[in-house]
């Protein structure tokens, strides 16, 4: 930006200094005429005296009656001199209109140039006010990507490495694609349309669907609280009662919650024993049309029973770690998806150079999408 400032004031330096040139030659020619003026007026009176000189030349030869010839080639002397006399003032009156034309042009050219330098100054003082704006948005960004990875740290702490590997290059790449986007921006002079931003900003934001088909409008969100969830109190002892009521919370997702309700008999749809969690928590994990997950619904008391003998044995640690891992899987298609909507909606940008190269003033055109 300074040196585009500079090279301006430079231009601008020079046209100063070329009108500078034009106003000296303009006084120059305004001097010049002022003398052929005065030389014409003297001319003039040389010519009375001249026409004068005639008069009593020519009554001297009328009374001398002598040299008759000789004053009239004087005579025709004198009005050849007197017709090239006119003929300059004529010459010297018309460079006088066209040297007022010349200095109106100059002064238009002129009153152009600084228009001009006026514009350019203002769009370089725009852009570099822009500049610490988007520097700004950098280190939000950075500041918003390194909370998320801590988020994430803390989230899926002692499992899924590989996982943690995969979520660093995805961050990564997406800085990349920031930095050099607003690397670009700062290249290009242009003002940023902010209502069209905001336009593209609110479409880029993904729609979640309540569980009674109304649908709302959330903002991003990378981590497992991705899915608004509810936890199930379970009767660990094998009994069902009133007090065990369903409860909302945030670890268990929507879909899981209808797999329960799904599984779970009329009478017991606001209590669950651990029984039913389970069964609800491995059929989260398996494929839906399942044959040994649709069958269990007539035996579902034998089943029961059968496994409420071996609850000591369950490992609660291992579906425990199942259930970060699917929350981890959920997660990176879910950053994969918004990266996906991120980069087809930035594609098709291009700067509209026609109008200025037409120009040849080398300012920048207006922002449009294809």
């Amino acid at each position: 930006m300074q040196l585009e400032i500079s090279r301006l004031r430079t231009q601008l330096t020079s046209q100063t200094s070329d009108t500078t040139t034009h106003s000296t030659q303009l006084s120059a020619l305004q001097s010049s005429l002022a003398t052929a003026e005065t030389k014409l007026k003297t001319t003039e009176n040389e010519l009375a005296d001249t026409k004068k000189a005639l008069h009593r030349a020519s009554e001297k030869s009328v009374q001398d009656g002598t040299n008759a010839t000789s004053k009239d080639t004087k005579i025709r002397t004198l009005e050849r001199d007197l017709e090239t006399t006119t003929t300059k003032y004529h010459e010297a009156t018309a460079n006088v209109t066209k040297l007022e034309a010349k200095i109106n042009a100059m002064n238009k050219l002129h009153r152009e140039a600084e228009a001009r330098t006026a514009a350019k100054l203002s769009s370089a003082e725009s852009t570099a006010r822009e500049i610490p704006v988007l520097r700004t948005k950098i280190a939000t960004l950075e500041a918003e990507t390194a909370r998320l990875r801590e988020k994430h740290k803390r989230a899926i702490s002692g499992s899924g490495a590989d996982v943690d590997d995969g979520l660093d290059e995805l961050e990564d790449e997406g800085r990349k694609k920031l930095e050099r986007r607003i690397r670009e921006l700062e290249g290009q002079v242009f003002d940023l349309q902010r209502g069209v931003w905001r336009d593209q900003r609110t479409n880029l934001q993904p729609e979640l669907h309540n569980t009674d088909g109304a649908s709302s409008t959330l903002p991003v969100r990378s981590s497992l609280d991705h899915h608004e969830e509810g936890f199930d109190e379970v009767d660990l002892s094998g009994t069902t009662g009133p007090g065990s009521a369903r409860r909302e919370s945030s670890f268990f997702g929507s879909n899981n919650a209808a797999s329960r309700a799904a599984t779970a008999s009329p009478g017991t749809a606001k209590h669950s024993n651990f029984t039913q969690y389970l069964s609800s928590g491995l059929n989260a994990f398996m494929a839906p049309a399942s044959p040994s997950v649709t069958a269990a619904g007539p035996t579902r008391d034998r089943a029961d029973s059968l496994l409420l003998e071996d609850d000591d044995e369950m490992d609660e640690a291992a579906f425990a770690r199942a259930q970060r891992e699917e929350e981890m899987k959920k997660m990176v298609a879910h950053v994969r998806e918004v990266k996906r909507g991120l980069t087809s909606k930035w594609k098709g940008w291009r700067l509209d150079l026609v109008e200025s190269r037409k120009a040849g003033d080398g300012g920048l055109g207006e922002v449009f999408e294809v």
